[in-house]
């Protein structure tokens, strides 16, 4: 999940993601340009902690300089994000480095 601030997505997403409040992920990265949120986030997720994990990312920087490995993501999350970015065009393309082929925005 991009630019996943305070957590309010999150939450919803984690519970559509599970079964009887089970993980059905392998793994959920929250991410965000600040880690200033992080601690509320992990509050609100404290049930799902096996499988998310809180990594600061700057979409609009270099994503392998940042920690993230290019074509590694199965679907990637950005509610109400993407817009607040400087160039829309350099944006998408590093959204695309993330995915994986067939993978979703």
């Amino acid at each position: 999940e991009m630019g996943a601030g305070t957590g309010g997505c999150t939450r919803a997403v984690l519970d559509a993601l599970s079964n009887q409040g089970i993980a059905r992920c392998a793994q959920y990265d929250f991410t965000d340009v600040s880690s200033g949120f992080f601690e509320a986030a992990q509050q609100k997720s404290a049930a799902f902690d096996d499988v998310i994990r809180f990594q600061k990312l700057d979409i609009e920087k270099d994503i392998e300089m940042q920690g993230f490995e290019c074509g590694s993501y199965d679907l990637v999350i950005a509610s109400q994000v993407l817009h607040a970015t400087g160039k829309m065009e350099h944006t998408m393309a590093n959204v695309r480095k993330l995915l994986k082929p067939g993978g979703k925005l």
